[in-house]
């Protein structure tokens, strides 16, 4: 799980606050809440055929990014 880092911030096209999950320094994943509904958008690109890692290491990263987003409001 080291290679996972996530950020917590604002987005100016966004009402709430967001949950940023990045794996080796790239995002693959954006988290909201909106209208108490967790939303979760993943991203790709075009050079990257395919994202491969642990499923209980990404479970583990979305359930702390959902946490972290309750915890700051």
């Amino acid at each position: 799980m080291k290679k996972f880092e996530i950020t917590i911030g604002s987005l100016p096209n966004k009402d709430n606050l967001v949950a940023d999950i990045f794996y080796d320094r790239f995002q693959v994943a954006e988290i909201t809440n909106e209208n108490n509904e967790f939303l979760i958008q993943l991203f790709f690109y075009e050079n990257k055929d395919c994202w491969t890692f642990l499923l209980e290491d990404f479970q583990k990263v979305i359930e702390d990014a959902k946490r972290r987003l309750i915890e700051v409001g």
